[in-house]
């Protein structure tokens, strides 16, 4: 599967991103009661990268994440999705790495989410990635993180 990752300025382009991609998420932001208030804030303050698919340049993951901590260097990763039948491609590990580097570029030595624990799929790639398990969010959710970058 040939695809390709673009960081995303514009914010209809983003919005569009979000709406496509929604379903893969287990709580997607469609759902939220705040939902407006996060679009709002990835428009205004995250990175967002997004993967489309090459043969008909269609959206079928992204990544929004901050990083812009410059007390803790942590970036944080909002949200990462990448649509089910492209699951499995390299997708969300180029999403995954595109948040790294820009973040180092931005001087963060930290990385760091927020995971649903029922999604088992995000956990496995997270770990792979390199992330451990820092704490308990919520009864629902875990904090993940790695660290990135030097001193």
């Amino acid at each position: 599967m040939l695809f390709q990752i673009k960081m995303i300025t514009d914010k209809s382009e983003k919005i569009n991103f979000i709406k496509v991609c929604d379903i893969a998420f287990p709580r997607g932001i469609s759902v939220r009661k705040n939902s407006c208030e996060i679009i709002n804030k990835i428009n205004e303050y995250a990175f967002f990268y997004g993967a489309y698919a090459h043969e008909n340049y269609l959206p079928i993951g992204y990544i929004a994440f901050y990083a812009n901590d410059i007390n803790s260097l942590t970036a944080y990763i909002s949200m990462i999705g990448v649509l089910s039948e492209y699951q499995g491609e390299g997708i969300g590990k180029a999403l995954f790495k595109a948040c790294v580097d820009k973040s180092l570029m931005n001087g963060m030595r930290f990385l760091r989410l927020e995971v649903d624990k029922s999604n088992k799929k995000a956990i496995e790639l997270y770990e792979h990635m390199g992330l451990d398990f820092e704490s308990e969010a919520s009864n629902d959710s875990y904090y993940m993180k790695m660290t990135i970058g030097k001193k």
